[in-house]
């Protein structure tokens, strides 16, 4: 990103009918800080904006691979959603694949297509 960063940010989530959450435990303490954090701003503007139907969940690290330990807003917004999972170094051709599923197969549940 050039310029203004929360101007490109915000105008990344306007323009997109998705937001993927790349969910690991630094993004989850970082949403958590009570100071203004990028990650901070990014998903609470998705989340103001998009909603959660429009937010695709990407687990990065195993040890997010249970929702439950996701606190704050993170949690209390994405924790009851499914995601997927991202986690393998090894396999990264499934988890876009999956990536790509999920984002058509709510596309087509929220009549986008």
């Amino acid at each position: 990103m050039k310029g203004n960063t929360l101007q490109a940010m915000t105008d990344g989530i306007d323009s997109s009918d998705f937001v993927v959450i790349c969910i690991t435990q630094e993004y989850i303490k970082k949403v958590q800080k009570k100071e203004n954090d990028n990650c901070k701003l990014e998903f609470e503007y998705a989340y103001n904006r998009k909603g959660t139907q429009r937010m695709i969940v990407a687990m990065m690290e195993k040890a997010c691979a249970s929702p439950s330990s996701w606190t704050g807003a993170v949690g209390a917004a994405l924790g009851s959603h499914l995601y997927i999972n991202c986690s393998s170094d090894i396999d990264v051709a499934t988890s876009i694949d999956e990536l790509l599923e999920a984002i058509g197969g709510r596309a087509l549940d929220l009549d986008l297509r």
